[in-house]
């Protein structure tokens, strides 16, 4: 065959890529959410309006966050952003998480109430590190892209290990390429081998690239050509070019499956069309 690339260099420049290549889906994450905000607004008329906020007043948490969604999007009565931030900030100092996130919000575009970065990254912030999965993604962009503040790699690394404990799979696959490359934390493989592993585990493609990369080269766990070939295959038949590369030099050479041209050529080809 008339192609050959180390697996090493391919391996590498998918780990200085991977950062970038998942963005927009974080936006695209704290987006959704935030529109989904306001639910228990929906179905209030001016009648019910006005028991929430009687409730409301007597320090009912849950009327203070309904009432604040019926002013900020107009529902059962007037539109009026400064009562939905002063309501919403009722219900956020009484720990209601929602509020919280709504009131970082409004700090943050100036909603309300004066813009104020500062305020509003607090108020991220304890929503954050009460495990809400949208603030921490809006950390991670925020610190990566440096809006509003200072680029800090320590910090959207920090976000981003904490939304990767909470279950998102494109923060568990880049924090483990995070710890590969020692950017923003302490290089340590065995940890990026672990993160690979979990999210590889929930079907995340370029996960099970990045952990079939492992097992060729031994980062972070025993060298292993048959587990490598593995999750290569696995990731291949998701679509991923790098991985259908690594499967065809697989083949080629008999590493970790059977000798093959025929496979080889096949998934070499796969490679050649695929668009991505």
């Amino acid at each position: 065959m008339k192609y050959f690339v180390s697996l090493f260099f391919l391996f590498l420049a998918f780990s200085v890529n991977a950062q970038q290549g998942h963005k927009s889906n974080l936006r695209i994450n704290i987006g959704s959410a935030m529109s989904s905000a306001g639910k228990g607004a929906t179905e209030v008329n001016a009648s019910s309006f006005k028991n929430a906020l009687r409730a409301a007043g007597q320090g009912d948490v849950e009327a203070q966050r309904t009432v604040a969604d019926c002013y900020f999007y107009g529902k059962g009565t007037e539109r009026d952003a400064a009562r939905a931030f002063m309501w919403y900030e009722k219900a956020a100092q009484q720990g209601n998480l929602d509020a919280q996130m709504r009131l970082a919000e409004c700090y943050g575009e100036g909603t309300g109430v004066e813009k104020n970065q500062k305020l509003s990254l607090q108020w991220y912030e304890k929503v954050g590190e009460a495990g809400v999965v949208d603030a921490q993604l809006h950390l991670v962009d925020v610190y990566r892209e440096g809006d509003g503040v200072e680029k800090d790699e320590k910090k959207m690394t920090y976000w981003m290990e904490k939304a990767a404990e909470s279950g998102v799979v494109e923060c568990q696959n880049e924090i483990g390429v995070c710890y590969a490359n020692g950017r923003g934390v302490e290089k340590d493989v065995t940890k990026a081998f672990d993160w690979y592993k979990k999210a590889a585990e929930e079907g995340y493609a370029d996960a099970q690239f990045n952990l079939g990369s492992c097992y060729y080269y031994g980062e972070g766990v025993k060298k292993d050509f048959k587990q490598a070939a593995e999750w290569f295959a696995k990731s291949a038949e998701q679509g991923n070019s790098n991985a259908q590369y690594a499967l065809s030099l697989c083949y080629e050479y008999g590493e970790g499956v059977p000798k093959s041209e025929k496979l080889a050529e096949f998934w070499m080809q796969k490679y050649e069309e695929n668009p991505n």
